[in-house]
């Protein structure tokens, strides 16, 4: 008992040195643990958290939800009162008349000239 070590008797007669086991706690304590630099949010990740929170402190449910949150996410930063604005009067005809063309099962310039038509009337 020369130095600061506790010496102790386990498992079968072995002497272990008590501060020898500290130090190997120790070393597995770092290599085990998860570096800081890894803990950093990416970009989208932060990007996320903040629509999250935003969506969250402004009390939005549901689909409004999920439409300010995709737009969100997409860098377009509506605010809510945009999400929950009814489509203008030009917005529902467009909207009618994209459907309408859908249901005709129209494309490429038959489908632009009709649109074109469509939303003048």
């Amino acid at each position: 008992m020369y130095s600061k070590d506790i010496r102790v008797r386990i498992f079968g007669g072995f002497m272990v040195c008590l501060t020898r086991i500290r130090l190997v706690a120790a070393a597995l304590t770092v290599c085990c643990a998860v570096p800081a630099w890894s803990q950093t949010l990416t970009l989208p990740q932060q990007r996320m958290n903040y629509c999250n929170f935003v969506a969250t402190s402004q009390g939005l449910q549901g689909d409004s939800r999920k439409a300010y949150l995709t737009a969100c996410i997409n860098g377009q930063n509506p605010t809510a009162a945009a999400i929950n604005k009814p489509l203008t009067v030009e917005q529902q005809r467009t909207a009618a008349c994209e459907a309408q063309a859908d249901t005709q099962r129209l494309g490429g310039e038959a489908r632009r000239t009709f649109l074109k038509s469509c939303v003048r009337m």
